[in-house]
């Protein structure tokens, strides 16, 4: 490119924030991996920031992943310094991927997120498998806001973790992981300033975000609440608002992992 301005699309396994390897312990488990399904062909997202970074590029438009579970405050959070936006799902995406043919005009050029993130659920709300979510987010200063953002409540506010089985979780595991972050607030029970803080963070950092009434995923269970097509396999979406946070998750394989990520460092 001579315009001297770079953005990435990637598409592969993916599944978080916490480190290669995690899928040992949890099948398609989330991972601040992406890449393939074994640990040999795993990336942590450090991995990529440090290859931005050190490259000529230094900084993109956007990375977008066309892949599982990375539309999170922890990814959000350690890509922050080399990319403008985050362009993700909050949940599983399916095989079909983000519908090229129906928005690449959108991402050319100057790229209208609004339209591409539009254009990402017309497609699959028309779907035979109508299930998806597509978040447009961004990094650098409002991340960094809503980190601050966050440590604030944090401060103030514990999780009561009888309170668990009333977050809106985005992921399919039987112990979740991904939980939308809006949901993780009202359970916290933060008033008044603070919650209107939270609020106009959560607007400047999430602009545009889509999502189905239900999501699908591969693992079945049989306490969700789906659909009627696919009962075993979805589960209906009370509340999204374009971004996970994994704080309050019990996982075992990322219980202990997920203080050490950079997100919980600048919040806690």
């Amino acid at each position: 490119s001579n315009t001297g301005k770079y953005s990435l699309l990637i598409g592969c396994h993916g599944s978080g924030w916490t480190p290669r390897g995690s899928d040992s312990t949890m099948p398609k488990a989330l991972s601040r991996a992406f890449g393939g399904s074994d640990i040999d062909m795993q990336y942590n997202i450090s991995d990529l920031r440090n290859a931005i970074a050190q490259s000529q590029m230094k900084k993109v438009s956007f990375i977008c992943f066309d892949d599982c579970y990375m539309a999170n405050v922890e990814t959000a959070y350690a890509l922050k310094d080399v990319t403008e936006m985050l362009v993700a799902s909050t949940s599983e995406v399916m095989a079909e991927g983000i519908p090229y043919d129906k928005v690449f005009s959108y991402i050319l050029g100057q790229t209208d997120y609004e339209k591409w993130v539009d254009g990402f659920y017309q497609f699959y709300i028309n779907y035979k498998y109508p299930y998806g979510e597509l978040s447009a987010i961004r990094c650098g200063k409002y991340i960094e806001e809503m980190a601050s953002v966050m440590k604030s409540i944090n401060q103030s506010y514990t999780f009561n973790n009888s309170r668990l089985n009333n977050l809106q979780f985005l992921d399919g595991y039987d112990s979740h992981v991904f939980f939308d972050l809006s949901s993780y607030i009202d359970e916290l029970g933060v008033l008044p300033p603070l919650s209107v803080t939270f609020n106009q963070a959560l607007q400047a950092l999430v602009p545009y975000k889509a999502c189905t009434p239900y999501i699908y995923t591969i693992y079945k269970n049989y306490y969700r609440h789906g659909d009627t097509t696919n009962s075993e396999n979805t589960f209906k979406i009370n509340k999204c608002c374009g971004i996970t946070i994994s704080d309050p998750t019990r996982n075992s394989t990322v219980y202990d992992t997920k203080q050490q990520s950079e997100w919980w460092k600048a919040t806690h």
